[in-house]
């Protein structure tokens, strides 16, 4: 059976359950801690993932919130 994926999805990893997204994040956390990775700005912006329902596709995708601030 073929996935189709919106558009405003496109790109983005498509997670079928929010156990399977917490899983990809700490997955990408042990990465971004390995010693081959020393850039401490990318280490941070793995920790800041977070887990969210889309209201398009309704699968679970991995991004960062905007903690609060208004868009520009």
């Amino acid at each position: 059976m073929k996935h189709h994926v919106a558009i405003s999805c496109h790109g983005k990893e498509c997670y079928p359950t929010k156990g399977a997204a917490i899983k990809a994040k700490a997955d990408r956390i042990g990465r971004a801690k390995s010693w081959m990775n020393s850039h401490k700005e990318k280490k941070r912006d793995v920790t800041r993932l977070q887990t969210y329902r889309c209201s398009i596709c309704h699968h679970w995708h991995l991004g960062h919130g905007n903690d609060g601030k208004a868009y520009r």
